[in-house]
């Protein structure tokens, strides 16, 4: 579902520098799309779980495991309560302005706001007999600079075991939530380059594992 708004601003000093604010983030998501080169984060080099693939002239992060140690949890049923308390899999708002423009005769701002929602559904997808295997659906986020928020969606498959716990991210995407001048395309991969922020989507995917670790230690 998509919806548009107009709203008119009479340009001042501060108009010029929304104007100027929005199209610095469009630059930055362009460029960390189209730039010349690519080279993988030296912070990824921390996770040890991440698996990448080739996309377009670079690579993305493809999947990450987190294997943490096994679980002290008693229930049966703890792992896909605690998949359930702490997976989200709602649906996200991306929006743009890039039909905006100034008017040349009447000397105005025309913001051209477009909105919609992308996604959402079931967390959990799937639970395995015994209850110590759960896939599940879901989206994150984080905040890549002062305008910069984005969104990471995934498919995480939870294994508990006697040896350890075991949580994979995979079929990993994002999208910026505003990418003001520029059109929000949505979801895409995640580059392991600097301009795509893949040390920050992993760091925030190692929360959701971390919270549901603790979930388990707890039940």
């Amino acid at each position: 579902m998509s919806s548009r708004k107009a709203v008119i601003v009479v340009p001042s000093r501060q108009g010029g520098f929304m104007k100027n604010s929005h199209r610095i983030i469009g630059i930055g998501i362009a460029a960390s799309i189209s730039g010349c080169a690519y080279h993988r984060m030296p912070e990824l080099s921390q996770y040890t779980g991440a698996t990448y693939e080739p996309w377009m002239s670079a690579e993305a992060l493809s999947a990450i495991t987190f294997d943490l140690p096994a679980s002290k949890s008693k229930i049966k049923e703890a792992l896909p309560v605690c998949v359930a308390q702490h997976v989200t899999n709602r649906e996200v708002s991306l929006s743009d302005s890039s039909s905006s423009f100034w008017g040349p005769y009447s000397g105005r701002y025309y913001n051209l706001q477009r909105t919609y929602g992308v996604g959402g559904g079931n967390v959990i997808q799937q639970v395995g007999d015994d209850g110590r295997v759960v896939v599940a659906q879901g989206v994150t986020r984080y905040q890549a600079g002062a305008l910069v928020e984005r969104y990471v969606r995934f498919t995480l498959t939870a294994r508990q075991l006697s040896t350890g716990t075991s949580f994979r991210f995979a079929a990993l995407e994002q999208a910026q939530a505003n990418t003001g001048a520029v059109a929000n395309m949505g979801y895409t991969k995640i580059g392991s380059f600097a301009g795509s922020n893949p040390d920050q989507a992993a760091a925030t995917l190692k929360v959701v594992a971390d919270n549901i670790y603790h979930c388990l230690s707890s039940n």
